[in-house]
């Protein structure tokens, strides 16, 4: 078989496969999966689950296979969506996660689920599929159903790709994105509060609902900043943001210099605004624990 990835030259034969239910594709490389994707069509598919790593993939661009060769399966994926209770999104600065993991006790060959994960892929495919793909439906939910959480992990490598001028007005635009949430190892999140705080007719990331902090390495003020800014624009489309301080996982193992100390001042000003909450995962008692013996420390 022939896996050389078309261009827009080569003439492709689509099959159309009506009576098609279940398609799944796990462990496969890119040219194969590019390969069957593009010549296949299934209107009734209502089991779709693609899981692929685009690690090591040789000289195969795992960008096509968002940008171009699933094209045919995207509407299939927004109906499927529809039919799931709780579908979620997930993505950071090489992967995506899309879909809902059949349910335990749904055995019926009828049962309707979609999983789409793929790794190592380019960010700019991602924000380019969330935006193309997720966003049109993000908010289109029936009666009774739970709404789409959109998730963002922010690393040191989101950091910098968005940076990316190409990336950065997509990545903060989307609508599906209600959560962000930093990882423990992300150095300085000092830019994506200034991100956030950013002017304009509407909020980056207008639709964020839940906002998860470490508490390391950047000022409180700064958080501080950002929600007044966030909220100098009023928009009745922005929803109530919840900050929320992540539990200490090691904290014998911390600079205390590099602890956030939360001035019971700045915390009450954050509290006062009207549109935010905040709140310690770990309990607020210990935190308060933690900063005042930091701030002794630094008096004496």
């Amino acid at each position: 078989m022939d896996l050389q990835t078309p261009t827009f030259s080569t003439p492709i034969t689509v099959i159309d496969l009506v009576h098609l239910k279940l398609f799944r594709m796990r462990g496969i490389g890119g040219r194969a999966v590019d390969y069957i994707v593009r010549r296949i069509k299934a209107p009734n598919c209502t089991q779709f689950w693609l899981d692929f790593d685009g690690e090591g993939v040789g000289d195969y661009d795992p960008s096509l296979l968002l940008d171009s060769a699933l094209t045919s399966f995207e509407p299939i994926l927004q109906n499927l969506v529809h039919k799931m209770p709780n579908p979620s999104l997930s993505i950071d600065a090489s992967s995506i996660y899309w879909g809902q993991h059949p349910t335990q006790n749904s055995k019926s060959k009828l049962n309707s689920y979609f999983l789409l994960y793929i790794k190592e892929v380019p960010f700019l495919a991602i924000t380019r599929w969330v935006e193309r793909v997720v966003d049109p439906i993000s908010s289109d939910r029936s009666a009774g159903q739970e709404p789409l959480v959109g998730a963002l992990h922010i690393t040191n490598t989101t950091l910098l790709a968005m940076a990316d001028p190409e990336i950065a007005p997509r990545l903060k635009c989307l609508k599906s994105i209600t959560q962000i949430s930093v990882a423990v190892s992300t150095r300085d999140i000092s830019q994506l509060l200034q991100i956030l705080g950013e002017a304009g007719l509407e909020p980056s990331f207008p639709y964020l609902q839940q906002l998860d902090l470490h508490g390391y390495r950047w000022e409180a003020r700064q958080l501080l900043e950002m929600v007044r800014a966030r909220l100098s624009r009023p928009s009745p489309l922005v929803p109530h943001l919840a900050i929320v301080i992540q539990k200490e996982t090691y904290p014998d193992l911390v600079d205390p210099g590099d602890r956030v100390v939360f001035d019971p001042d700045i915390l009450r000003a954050i509290r006062a605004l009207g549109g935010v909450s905040l709140e310690f995962a770990g309990g607020e008692e210990d935190w308060e624990y933690r900063t005042r013996a930091l701030r002794e420390a630094i008096l004496f």
